[in-house]
């Protein structure tokens, strides 16, 4: 079996070699050895080759779901993803076979993407690539173990250069910097290293870096970045990742048995029941869920909290599966499964209050646990078996040295919905209508989905009903527009309930794009745009629209009621409109439907640049009758009908 000891141990000859060769005759060319006497050479050759080992070691495994405690190499079981830009009007897409390509063509890359689509696995990708393949050399750094302190200095202490005062050195030498998971830093933290890494960022502007998070709106400040997203997997994407998944089993040998099967009654459920598996089927995390839950109980789930239901119940097992039938292997800790999810639901909460940690000492994780149980009776544990528990007789946490962490976040929100959804009880409306409120979509996106599988008829009468009046109310503001026609009404009260917009469209004639800092009158009131698309007619378009909670909770009603949207060739039956009278180099604003700076009959043509990147910007469009029908139901009965069945029970 894999461990990371291992790997770092057969990487320190290649760091070592790489620093006697490389680097230190670096140091004496560029001049850097008057700083570095002997014993402070010999900290960093110790230093650097340790880090290089340990990163080398790191990066070249994966501890996928799928392989709940298993390490596995990544290029064994990567499946190559494709980024696409959210930065062009064209499909400007980049399918990574080999991740060292991404540093050729782009100097600051910054990849955007939901939960679950493989940012930190194509990014350790990138990484052993950039080893294996190319003259740079890469530091690696997972954000949410930032220290407080300068990027710049907290790599020279890394490698033992803090007598150098200067960062010439880091940037002479063919360093390439990768930043993992600005989502994953505590909410307190997270606009502190944002801005670090905006400063590293103009400083190191010559500099290759990377970095991955899920959309924040934070990030319109790293706006010298190209950036992306990752395209979801493609069906036969999907079939190959559970191929290398079965290959990469215990089983050898086994000529794909589980993958075969797994596909062919996948297949039947496309045909013969019309269910729409393949939107699970699109997301990595999604497909390893499946494989080692069908591993454990043949059934595909049809939701995607029971994804995670049927996979913590074969955690729960795992060690039991050889067994004779009927035994169940007692846990360290003693609790059975209902007792051990509802303390996982507690400290899922508990992370989300402490701005989502994700991460702790044992002594940190112990207090936690002690904190979340202190008022709980019935149940009887001692933490440190608990915490044992979770880490190898039920892995939803890993142990990373002396460090322990959730598997994955997700698991965390999902744990997290169930708190809400089943152990709050009478508080519940109020606590979703508080985190639909919040609008908060990196910290509540995938909890208020995973919320609404749970329990729709508590998310269907608080926030689903308060979305829909609060449209209601917008759509009402954007009637009293008479100079717009009836489906571009329906669009433009969708696109601006969602969010504020902010839009300007520069001539090609007119823009240079190596210096792409707008020279605008009110620098601060309009920053800097989201988006640079290029492509749309003859314009650069330069669009701001920030994601919310309003376009989740209409994409949740979209996944259960497709009949009350438009398609998408709906919006393409508009009549044609010529970019004729929108002003140029003007930033159009839009609040609460209420354009700024520019005349309601520019509507249509910002309707026609928006759709133009919908490939990038999620937009649904829901039929105005349908959104009425829908709160006049729940308005009828917000029961759903739970009081209709309790009627003469007495």
């Amino acid at each position: 079996m894999i461990s990371i000891e291992s790997l770092i141990c057969l990487a320190k000859p290649w760091a070592s070699k790489f620093i006697e060769e490389k680097f230190i005759p670096f140091i004496y060319r560029a001049g850097y050895s008057y700083y570095l006497k002997e014993k402070q050479l010999n900290k960093v050759k110790h230093l650097m080759s340790d880090y290089l080992a340990k990163t080398k070691a790191q990066c070249s495994t994966i501890n996928s779901l799928a392989f709940p405690n298993v390490l596995k190499k990544i290029n064994d079981i990567y499946e190559p993803l494709t980024l696409c830009s959210l930065d062009s009007g064209d499909y400007l897409n980049e399918k990574i076979l080999s991740g060292d390509v991404l540093l050729k063509k782009y100097k600051h890359l910054l990849v955007i993407d939901n939960a679950g689509m493989g940012k930190s696995t194509l990014l350790k990708k990138i990484v052993i690539d950039t080893i294996e393949k190319t003259e740079f050399i890469p530091v690696y750094i997972e954000l949410r173990s930032l220290e407080n302190q300068p990027i710049d200095t907290q790599i020279k202490s890394m490698f033992g250069l803090e007598s150098i005062e200067s960062n010439d050195l880091l940037k002479k030498f063919p360093f390439a910097f990768f930043f993992d998971g600005i989502d994953e830093v505590q909410s307190d933290k997270k606009s502190a290293i944002i801005k670090r890494i905006k400063k590293f960022s103009e400083e190191f502007s010559s500099s290759n870096i990377i970095i991955t998070s899920r959309p924040d709106q934070s990030l319109l400040e790293l706006h010298s970045y190209s950036r992306f997203k990752i395209q979801p997997l493609e069906l036969y994407q999907s079939y190959n990742l559970l191929k290398l998944y079965d290959a990469n089993s215990f089983n050898i040998g086994n000529s794909l048995v589980l993958s075969k099967k797994l596909i062919n009654e996948i297949e039947l459920m496309r045909n013969r029941d019309n269910i729409n598996i393949v939107d699970f089927l699109t997301t990595p995390l999604y497909v390893s869920l499946l494989f080692y839950s069908y591993k454990h109980k043949p059934v595909i789930p049809r939701r995607k909290d029971l994804f995670y239901s049927q996979v913590f119940e074969a955690l729960f097992e795992m060690h039991d599966l050889s067994k004779e039938t009927g035994y169940v292997r007692q846990k360290q800790s003693g609790l059975d499964i209902t007792e051990f999810s509802i303390l996982l639901r507690r400290l899922a909460f508990w992370c989300l209050r402490k701005n989502g940690k994700l991460e702790f000492t044992r002594s940190e994780l112990e207090f936690a646990i002690l904190e979340i149980s202190s008022n709980l009776q019935g149940i009887s544990f001692r933490p440190n078996h608990f915490i044992n528990d979770l880490i190898y007789s039920v892995p939803v946490f890993i142990k990373e040295g002396a460090l322990f962490r959730w598997s994955h976040k997700s698991l965390m929100e999902y744990f997290c919905a169930e708190f809400i959804c089943i152990e709050v009880k009478d508080k519940r409306d109020s606590l979703l209508l508080k985190i639909y409120e919040s609008n908060d979509t990196v910290q509540y996106k995938n909890i208020l989905e995973l919320c609404s599988d749970i329990d729709y008829s508590s998310f269907r009468k608080s926030v689903l009903r308060k979305c829909l009046e609060d449209y209601q109310l917008h759509y009402e503001r954007i009637l009293k527009n008479s100079s717009i026609n009836e489906i571009h009404k329906e669009i433009w009260s969708n696109v601006t309930f969602f969010s504020d917009v902010s839009l300007m469209i520069t001539s090609y004639s007119n823009a240079n794009l190596e210096d792409f800092e707008l020279n605008l009158e009110d620098k601060e009131k309009t920053s800097v745009f989201e988006n640079t698309f290029i492509g749309f007619r003859d314009y650069i378009t330069h669009i701001t629209y920030p994601v919310s909670l309003k376009n989740t909770v209409f994409e949740i009603l979209r996944w259960r009621n497709n009949e009350f949207f438009y398609k998408e060739k709906d919006f393409y039956k508009r009549p044609d409109v010529e970019l004729i009278s929108m002003p140029e180099n003007i930033v159009i604003q839009c609040k609460n439907g209420q354009l700024e700076n520019c005349d309601d009959s520019a509507i249509p043509e910002l309707i026609s640049i928006l759709l133009q990147f919908r490939h990038t910007l999620t937009i649904p469009v829901i039929r105005y009758q349908s959104a009425e029908k829908v709160l006049a139901d729940i308005c009828f009965d917000e029961s759903n009908g739970v009081n209709a069945l309790l009627e003469g029970f007495s």
